[in-house]
């Protein structure tokens, strides 16, 4: 990657961003979940027989086809196909683990670790509105790997101790906080607030950001990653 002009003085990481390649974590846990499908499919069915326990779950977010999480004392076996591919197998949108063949389910497997997403909610949304954002944050946090931006135009929220003083804006800190995600913008966008913001679902998906420069006419910072 290094001979390919522009990425020169780029780290690795950022290169593999510019190329729209997979990091090595990313294709390892791709493989193991192209495994643990050919395993629940019944592609190894003597040696795959017992490895996988199916959850009792009445729940209706995620894939209908969730598996059961074991305990375990020793960090070692973080590290067991059995062990470290479930929490990523639950959390498959239902179309994903319901591909009817192999090759289906790797496209669709494709989707599922990138998604990027552009977002945006205007200042005067009322409740109704927003609940029915969450539902759809809901959904798309269940992805391997989000990454969602936007005008969120929530300027009283303070992101460095996750406290808002509006009733919508207390809301919206639950919805991020139940799903799991983290907010990286840490500067002002507009005045002295941060309406414009940045969500991951997981580490390291985003190297630095930067906040500054306006594009056009806007009276917005721009966000660079």
């Amino acid at each position: 990657m290094k001979m390919i002009r522009g990425l020169d003085n780029l780290c690795f990481e950022d290169r593999l961003r510019e190329l729209g390649l997979f990091s090595l974590e990313e294709r390892r846990l791709w493989g193991d979940l192209i495994a643990a499908f050919q395993y629940l499919k019944g592609a190894y069915k003597k040696a795959g027989e017992g490895l996988f326990t199916r959850a009792c779950s009445d729940g209706t977010r995620g894939n209908g086809f969730k598996l059961k999480e074991g305990r375990f004392r020793l960090d070692i076996r973080k590290k067991f196909l059995t062990v470290g591919v479930v929490r990523h197998w639950n959390r498959l949108p239902r179309e994903v683990v319901d591909a009817p063949s192999l090759e289906v389910f790797k496209a669709r497997l494709d989707g599922a670790l990138n998604n990027l997403g552009v977002c945006y909610r205007a200042p005067n949304q009322d409740e109704e509105a927003d609940e029915t954002f969450y539902k759809q944050l809901a959904e798309v946090s269940q992805s391997l790997a989000l990454v969602l931006v936007g005008d969120f135009n929530l300027p009283d929220v303070c992101w460095k101790y996750n406290t808002a003083e509006r009733k919508q804006s207390r809301r919206f800190l639950e919805c991020v906080e139940d799903n799991f995600l983290t907010q990286l913008v840490s500067e002002p966008t507009r005045g002295g607030s941060s309406l414009d913001l940045l969500f991951t679902n997981r580490e390291g998906l985003v190297g630095d950001v930067v906040v500054g420069g306006c594009l056009g006419l806007s009276d917005h910072d721009m966000i660079e990653f």
